[in-house]
């Protein structure tokens, strides 16, 4: 936060970094004073209140007569002393004011006096309060004495310059109080409509009295209905988090049912589908076990980790086929139920991952199963067709001639035929091989039989006996028909050779005609039973949702609106309505009663002679004495004082003026909220003491009673 500065001169706040603010009107005086004057008002506050302990043989009238002399004129005399003493002081700066003129000394040691006059007076009238109001309605009524015989035109900038708290030295201020004050009265001698104006005055008086009442009572409904909305809010909290607890005991029984029904499930149809393998067994790729850890394991944030380690090791281990690499139905069956239990005792990502596998194996195995058990029955039924006697006719016909044979065995080796037999033998495996995820489908769009054709006719050992046995006699010079007729041997050899791989794909083509229709109708039944096993499997335990995490109770704070203080009479026509106020309001009997005590009824008599607004002016004391004898809040320092002799009193008389007082307890809400702050605020007063009054208010026992 930016610091400041004070502009003394034009009253105003001026931050570091350029703003001006000015200094509230209601403000200034406190804030202009230094700390010399702070001092110095602690000081004279602590003499006075010394004072009036000299004073206690009579403290009403001692309280009665300062009353009376603050409100005769603002006690002339009293500020006259001050003044001096703030002069005599002015002369040596204090702490604060060194920078100030000597006025300004003055004013400022003045105004320490003054304040710490009226905080002590104000004291007194809150402790004596019926005293303090006569002393200041009989002040009043001396003060229109005195000056009933002037024009209001000169009465009134007397008397509101003698109250005005602003010092004789500011004099233009104080000049522009007086101008003020001296119009208002002038108005007052030259208009009779002044009469309309105070009752207007008084109207808007009654309309803030009737906000002030309006706002408390809505203030009270605001209050009770945040009572009742915070205790159904507990009852709700409490009624859901019982329920809530039923059902979180209840959940692992109930999920432990749902596992069970799932693995029970599960057996049941992969007891079908076992079944369905029947006795030819299944390839183990088909269950996609290492791609799954590769893909998912490998490349999850569990990774290398001890679970995830766990879990490949495991997936791997519950369906291991035998040395071929092949599992049976009923191995295939264990391995479901070693990973249902797994997937029900895991927790997790683990859990989770066994879950996805699972799903994944059961969407895919209908059709890899089916073609695993088509390439299983008949793979090796069709290699061995395509491979079986075609070879025969071309070794018989290179050894039918010694010499051909020899030639051969020289440029090819000496197991050229078997080099040759073994080569294309082994690229239709591997074709085959190739084709086992799809096998009838190849074999029907003729995949399998293109591939064939062309892994024969690029067959390198074919193409080198191809080309050796077109060379055969080019040594000889002679050209091919001469070495066909002269040797037919070399005739049948070159024929029998040039026909080897179209006899190889005839065959094949006659093998697929023959069996395709056999493939195709096994494929369908196989996978219409296997599907029937698979899709009723469930996919994964139903894992029951934890009960929804009931909301905390609230409690419903009260939109309280602030309930405005009944404004002092601003001005001529405000504080005529205010008397006004005060002759309807006030027992004024009770008030001459109290005057005859102190001896001063006479000054009273005097009321009885004057105008109608300055008996109005007189009286409004009372008004404000009444205020402050039933407005709670009002007087602490009463009880502070009563309190530290030992006497619970003040406290029980304090409780009596809230309106819900009722048998030594207060039933509304905001009251007992009220006394509490109040005796909170009391100084002091132990705190133990504190403790137990506010206790006793919040629980309803009386003041006086035992807890």
């Amino acid at each position: 936060m930016p610091d400041f500065k004070i502009d003394r001169k034009n009253q105003t706040f001026v931050y570091d970094d350029g703003e001006v603010l000015p200094i509230p009107k209601s403000q200034v005086r406190e804030v202009l004073k230094s700390k010399h004057s702070r001092g110095l008002q602690a000081i004279e506050k602590k003499h006075l209140d010394r004072t009036k302990a000299k004073n206690m043989l009579i403290p009403e009238f001692d309280a009665a007569s300062k009353s009376f002399k603050g409100s005769l004129l603002g006690n002339l005399g009293q500020q006259g002393a001050d003044y001096v003493r703030a002069g005599i002081g002015a002369f040596t700066p204090g702490e604060g004011q060194e920078e100030l003129s000597i006025v300004d000394r003055v004013v400022d040691n003045f105004n320490a006096y003054q304040d710490a006059y009226k905080s002590h007076l104000g004291e007194e009238s809150e402790e004596y309060p019926i005293s303090s109001g006569i002393g200041k309605g009989l002040g009043i009524a001396g003060e229109i004495a005195a000056t009933g015989k002037l024009p209001a035109t000169v009465q009134m900038p007397l008397m509101g310059a003698a109250h005005s708290e602003t010092s004789f030295l500011d004099a233009g201020q104080k000049a522009k109080e007086v101008g003020k004050d001296a119009l208002q009265g002038f108005v007052l001698d030259k208009f009779f409509g002044a009469i309309s104006k105070t009752a207007a005055a008084r109207g808007e008086r009654k309309a803030a009295q009737g906000k002030i009442d309006s706002i408390k009572q809505a203030n009270v409904a605001e209050t009770q209905a945040a009572e009742q909305a915070t205790q159904a809010d507990a009852t709700r909290f409490t009624t859901e988090k019982a329920a809530m607890d039923a059902e979180m005991a209840a959940l692992p029984g109930r999920q432990a049912a749902e596992n069970q029904a799932f693995q029970a499930s599960t057996a049941q149809r992969v007891d079908k589908l076992a079944k369905a393998v029947g006795k030819t067994p299944i390839n183990t790729s088909v269950l996609g076990v290492e791609e799954f850890v590769e893909d998912t394991v490998g490349r999850s944030a569990l990774a290398g980790s001890a679970e995830g380690n766990w879990a490949s090791r495991f997936m791997k281990s519950i369906f291991k086929g035998d040395k071929q690499g092949k599992i049976s139905g009923e191995s295939l069956k264990k391995g479901f139920t070693a990973l249902d239990e797994a997937i029900v005792a895991q927790e997790g990502p683990i859990k989770q991952m066994l879950i996805d596998y699972r799903t994944n194996l059961i969407e895919n195995l209908p059709s890899k199963m089916t073609n695993s058990y088509i390439v299983e029955k008949w793979g090796d039924k069709f290699y061995k067709n395509l491979t079986g006697d075609v070879g025969r006719s071309l070794e018989l016909a290179t050894m039918a001639s010694p010499d051909i044979n020899n030639h051969l065995v020289k440029k090819l080796g000496k197991n050229y035929f078997q080099t040759l037999d073994g080569s294309v033998k082994g690229s239709i495996r591997e074709i085959l091989e190739k084709h086992k995820g799809n096998f009838f489908e190849a074999l029907e769009s003729g995949v399998i039989q293109q591939e064939v054709e062309t892994a024969l006719a690029n067959n390198p050992m074919y193409l080198k006996m191809r080309d050796t046995i077109d060379n055969m006699y080019a040594v000889s010079n002679l050209d091919k028909a001469t070495a066909r007729h002269v040797f037919p041997e070399y005739n049948a050899l070159e024929r029998t050779f040039t026909e080897y791989p179209q006899r190889i794909i005839d065959k094949m083509n006659t093998a697929v005609k023959r069996d395709l229709p056999k493939i195709q109708y096994d494929q369908y039944l196989k996978a219409s039973e296997i599907e029937h096993a698979v899709s009723p499997i469930p996919r994964q335990p139903n894992v029951l949702p934890q009960p929804a995490p009931v909301a905390q109770a609230q409690t419903t704070s009260p939109n309280l609106q602030p309930v405005p203080e009944m404004p002092q009479g601003q001005g001529l026509y405000g504080r005529l309505a205010q008397g006004l106020e005060a002759v309807q309001s006030t027992k004024f009997g009770d008030v001459i009663k109290g005057a005859k005590q102190v001896g001063a009824a006479g000054a009273v008599g005097q009321i009885a002679g004057a105008p109608v607004y300055k008996t109005a002016a007189t009286l409004a004391s009372g008004a404000k004495l009444a205020d402050f004898a039933t407005r709670p809040g009002a007087i602490p320092e009463s009880i502070r004082q009563m309190v530290k002799q030992g006497s619970v009193q003040a406290l029980e008389q304090l409780a009596q003026q809230y309106p819900s007082y009722h048998d030594g307890v207060l039933d509304n809400p905001l009251d007992r909220r009220s006394l509490t702050k109040q005796i909170e605020d009391t100084q002091d007063m132990p705190i133990e003491l504190k403790a137990v009054y506010q206790s006793k208010v919040n629980r309803g026992i009386p003041l006086g009673g035992k807890l």
